[in-house]
């Protein structure tokens, strides 16, 4: 599955340095580096993410599932979740 991995200098979440961990762990990976940012990267470089992921999902040549799966540690140790499929809230 193709995955696509934003980060910003100095970052929280996933900063610089730690980027090549994740281009050596995780195949068919592509990296966009948005700019400045710290742990809100989406707060500070909204349209810089915008473009980064127009253009990655314009040049994808399947479709994107939509459920996530991953799992493990990071190199920073944080845990990587599982998520699960959302459904739509029912009304009454």
């Amino acid at each position: 599955m193709p995955a696509l991995l934003l980060y910003a200098d100095p970052g929280v979440i996933v900063p610089r340095q730690v980027v090549k961990w994740y281009e050596d762990k995780i195949t068919n990976i592509e990296t966009a580096f948005s700019g400045q940012g710290l742990h809100f990267i989406q707060e500070d470089q909204p349209d810089a993410l915008g473009l980064a992921i127009a253009d990655w999902l314009r040049r994808q040549k399947q479709p994107i599932i939509s459920k996530v799966q991953c799992g493990g540690i990071s190199p920073l140790g944080f845990t990587l979740l599982k998520l699960p499929t959302m459904s739509k809230p029912k009304y009454d």
